[in-house]
């Protein structure tokens, strides 16, 4: 299994993204960025022995894979797990409105 990213040139550096990941991060150079992307994936999950592999593509498109799935699938599903519960608690400190005022006094 392999998750797409794309990089591109943005002032001197080239920033590098896997979104379905949440990793966003950049390099000096190209293959820089490709270390850091992979070093960040790495950190994220966590695991003694575990590595990433790049697989740079065309037009700014990349992909990132692993030989030991279960880590990286399971960081993908930690991510999306995350992405949930900030869009259920985005708006949880706004005021409850004018139908809930003076309640509860």
């Amino acid at each position: 299994m392999r998750f797409e990213g794309r990089i591109h040139k943005k002032g001197r550096h080239w920033a590098i993204e896997v979104p379905v990941l949440g990793v966003v991060t950049q390099g000096r150079t190209r293959s820089n960025a490709y270390l850091m992307v992979a070093d960040a994936i790495e950190a994220l999950v966590n695991k003694a022995g575990f590595s990433v592999e790049v697989f740079p593509g065309d037009d700014g498109y990349f992909e990132v894979g692993s030989s030991d799935l279960a880590p990286l699938t399971a960081l993908k599903l930690k991510r999306e797990i995350d992405v949930q519960y900030e869009r259920a608690y985005a708006n949880v400190d706004q005021p409850l409105g004018k139908d809930f005022e003076g309640r509860g006094d």
